[in-house]
């Protein structure tokens, strides 16, 4: 499997994005890109008001990527071309269906998550399983935030972990019968 070089966001604002504040973590669910179907998505609000911030997606190779994506890799997406989501974060990817919040530890900017993820090597994943959606990949960046200390309540951990695993395109929501994802990190 080839491994393409990560791109966060053009360069020429990435020192502005990485350093917009954090006010909190949001776990989206959403019905996923075409053919993809349920998904998730992480968001990092940027102010109280919640209508910018950061988000970071991860698509599997298979997935019919969108022009500014390179498949396959971790991505954030400005203005839903490079990586400033805007007002309803997951749009691109069709309405939320459910949201996780998850405070923050004071003080936060957005190059502490996105550092954090680089640090143990959370870009670089792959699906291994096509179409199947990245429950254990967004499951697995909460438990990286949490044990670098960067959320603020280990109870709202408990229960985000939990509630990822539940799908909510259906009514209600249920548990899948296959994992909901299945991937594997590489070097």
């Amino acid at each position: 499997m080839p491994v393409t070089s990560v791109r966060y966001f053009p360069e020429n604002l990435t020192e502005q994005m990485r350093a917009m504040p954090v006010v909190q973590l949001q776990l989206i669910s959403h019905r996923g890109y075409p053919s993809l179907g349920h998904s998730w998505s992480l968001f990092l609000p940027s102010n109280n008001t919640l209508q910018s911030g950061i988000q970071i997606d991860i698509l599997p190779s298979s997935a019919p990527a969108p022009e500014e994506t390179e498949p396959g890799v971790y991505k954030t997406t400005m203005e839903v071309r490079y990586g400033l989501a805007r007002s309803s974060p997951g749009a691109t990817n069709g309405a939320p269906l459910h949201r996780e919040t998850l405070g923050v530890a004071p003080g936060l900017i957005v190059r502490d998550f996105v550092d954090a993820l680089r640090r143990v090597g959370a870009h670089h994943y792959e699906f291994t399983v096509p179409i199947t959606g990245d429950v254990a990949w967004v499951q697995d960046q909460v438990s990286v935030f949490h044990a670098r200390s960067l959320l603020a309540d280990a109870d709202e951990v408990l229960r985000a972990v939990r509630n990822v695993r539940l799908d909510y395109s259906t009514d209600p929501p249920r548990v899948p019968s296959n994992r909901g994802s299945e991937g594997l990190y590489y070097p």
